[in-house]
């Protein structure tokens, strides 16, 4: 093994070699051709029930749309195409059809559905919890780069638990006359009932920084008056060379703190420690939070046991000693990268 404070030639070089093939990529027609940036994205604004929202719809841009609620209940879940591209290279457009398939989860109750801006068509519910929008708008509406989102139409849920309303693009036309040339917008989506991880589309179409916190759940326990500590690996996707993603973690509970220990760019391992120093016996959750642009959670359950009694003639002893507790792969590697 070569040591870490040696300096390589090979390190010199691999840095070098990435900036001449990005230079390339960068100033070739031929493959800017082949890798171009996502033509546009379908946008999923989720609100309380507005029945006038079609007619009068305020949303215009999108850093307007909001991707994420912790609400439940009756919600509606409005529908945008937003062709990014188009509006970059045209002053304006207009739109003559588009067809999306919609789905949410199996605990979700469709209520009602309609077609925007007098459009025409059909919403044709496909399963238990999938459905159709296709229609077509003869008047054609233009949509521009001041206002270049355009409202096909919005679904009404009764939403009853944590989970993602997701539109898929199948397919669409724009120019009046519909020209040949069809559209290609990626899918999108919006949560509700948020309890504590959430995500979204960012507005220049990039990926967003999203940590993938593991374990989902993290059991702890301890006597009372004692600690319990625990560990959660962390790998954060999105970013890039110009535009690394930070990270940072909280936790919901007094009884609880985090430690972040950095590994690499990407990988991260959170300590967790519970103290039970003024918690009675019972069961306790809490959230630990993977901050980023987006966030993810895991939930901790902590088990507090009681102090039994000492029995004549013995030592102090709780009912339940302490186990050896596992040590992950991500704090092995933290440990020898120090």
């Amino acid at each position: 093994m070569i040591p870490r404070n040696k300096l390589r030639l090979g390190s010199l070089l691999m840095p070098l070699l990435l900036l001449l093939l990005l230079s390339a990529v960068w100033t070739s027609p031929q493959l800017a051709a082949a890798n171009p940036l996502p033509p546009g994205v379908m946008l999923v604004h989720v609100q309380p029930v507005d029945p006038d929202f079609c007619d009068q719809s305020t949303i215009t841009t999108c850093p307007q749309v909001v991707q994420y609620t912790e609400a439940l209940g009756v919600l509606e879940f409005d529908i945008f195409a937003f062709p990014l591209e188009y509006v970059w290279t045209t002053p304006e457009i207009a739109v003559y059809s588009l067809e999306v398939t919609v789905c949410w989860p199996p605990e979700w109750d469709f209520v009602d559905a309609q077609i925007c801006g007098d459009g025409e068509g059909t919403i044709e519910q496909i399963g238990p919890n999938q459905a159709t929008l296709s229609a077509t708008w003869p008047a054609c509406p233009l949509i521009t780069s001041d206002d270049p989102l355009f409202l096909a139409g919005k679904f009404v849920m009764n939403v009853a638990s944590d989970g993602e309303f997701h539109v898929y693009f199948n397919n669409g036309r724009m120019d009046c006359p519909p020209n040949d040339f069809e559209i290609g917008l990626l899918e999108g989506a919006a949560r509700a009932g948020v309890q504590c991880s959430y995500c979204f589309t960012p507005c220049d179409l990039g990926e967003a920084c999203r940590p993938n916190l593991s374990p989902n759940t993290l059991e702890l326990e301890a006597v009372q008056g004692e600690m319990a500590e625990g560990e959660i690996d962390v790998l954060v996707a999105g970013g890039d060379l110009t535009y690394p993603c930070d990270f940072t973690a909280d936790c919901t509970e007094g009884w609880m703190s985090v430690q972040v220990i950095w590994i690499d760019e990407e990988e991260y391992l959170i300590h967790v420690t519970a103290d039970a120093s003024s918690l009675d016996a019972g069961s306790y959750q809490g959230w630990v939070r993977g901050n980023s642009e987006c966030v993810d959670c895991t939930l901790v359950n902590f088990t507090v046991q009681a102090i039994q009694g000492i029995p004549d003639g013995d030592d102090w002893s709780s009912a339940d000693p302490k186990r050896p507790s596992a040590v992950s792969w991500g704090k092995l590697k933290a440990f020898y990268r120090k």
